[in-house]
């Protein structure tokens, strides 16, 4: 969702999102917003997925808190789950590059 807010999606499309990277400024900026927003206001720029308005915000904290946790400086986004990326970044690290 941050991923299509940032690209200015107005219709979540999931190959426009996948493999995009969010640096932990945007992730502040859009935790700004949200947390300074009314539901209405949230619900407005959510023009896809105005049910998360109750929910965005927290989902925002949480991904910004990972982020520096992490002590990382940015995030990317992956349409693929947990488990793809896990094994991507793996492969990765064995030197094996990417697929496709």
């Amino acid at each position: 969702t941050l991923a299509a807010l940032e690209r200015g999606l107005v219709r979540y499309e999931p190959e426009a999102v996948h493999r995009f990277c969010i640096s932990d400024a945007v992730l502040e900026k859009w935790e700004h917003f949200f947390v300074h927003s009314s539901e209405d206001e949230r619900a407005s720029r959510l023009c896809f997925a105005p049910r998360r308005a109750d929910i965005i915000a927290a989902g925002t904290t949480a991904a910004l808190s990972v982020v520096r946790f992490l002590q990382k400086q940015s995030i990317v986004v992956s349409e693929e789950g947990l488990l793809w990326g896990v094994i991507m970044d793996l492969l990765e690290q064995q030197g094996n590059g990417r697929p496709g």
